[in-house]
């Protein structure tokens, strides 16, 4: 009986220190993000290079595009294929549909919704806005009593959507109630306190919660 007391005892002791060497090893090489932070300029192809901070570099990229060009990526991200060259010294190609995005100027660019929006707020959740083109289709709207003779094309419209990255999958959400409460659910403390509050308050409030969860919880990436 002594020796298992001793045993528990051990454990409550070991447990908290497993736990704080696992932080350490979190962010053992890494700075926490600030405005300051420079993600460096080129093409990422997974995220997993955005979180690594190694993109595929100006350099590294074959093309007839002047490096020097100040809209050089636009240029390049016209094309169907981009050639680069790895860190092997292989030649390999990329679809520019397949990239994950680009840094230009330490600005970080998500491809969302077949186009490449900027990420201007970064953090451990960070936001942006996307356009996304709407299909309505008028046989679909019961309500739409028109005959079929009269009835008119299909069209399209173009809006804006916003949303949010999660830096520690890379899965992209719409930004609404339901997805930052998701967010939130991470952070108990900050989750009741959000729950408190009138569900209509509550959608006024979701940057506000934005920004106290990355406050709360923020971003280490690789130090410069």
């Amino acid at each position: 009986m002594k020796q298992f007391s001793i045993r528990i005892i051990f454990l409550i002791f070991l447990i908290p220190a497993f736990c704080i060497q696992g932080t350490a090893q979190d962010t053992l090489g890494k700075v926490r993000y600030s405005t300051e932070y420079r993600f460096y300029d080129g093409i990422y192809i997974s995220f997993d290079q955005v979180i690594q901070n190694q993109p595929i570099s100006r350099s590294r990229i074959i093309s007839d595009i002047n490096p020097s060009e100040i809209d050089y990526y636009s240029q390049l991200l016209r094309n169907e294929i981009i050639t680069y060259v790895d860190l092997l010294g292989e030649q390999k190609q990329v679809p520019v549909k397949a990239l994950w995005g680009y840094c230009n100027e330490g600005v970080l660019h998500i491809h969302w919704n077949n186009s490449f929006s900027r990420i201007p707020v970064v953090g451990n959740i960070a936001h942006f806005v996307s356009m996304v083109t709407v299909v309505h289709d008028p046989y679909m709207d019961p309500f739409y009593m028109s005959s079929p003779a009269m009835m008119p094309r299909s069209y399209e419209t173009t809006d804006l959507q916003q949303y949010i990255l999660d830096f520690k999958t890379g899965s992209v959400m719409v930004f609404n109630l339901e997805s930052m409460e998701i967010v939130l659910s991470r952070d108990q403390k900050l989750y009741e306190e959000f729950l408190d509050i009138k569900k209509r308050k509550r959608k006024k409030l979701l940057f506000v919660y934005l920004r106290k969860y990355n406050e709360r919880n923020p971003l280490y990436l690789p130090e410069n």
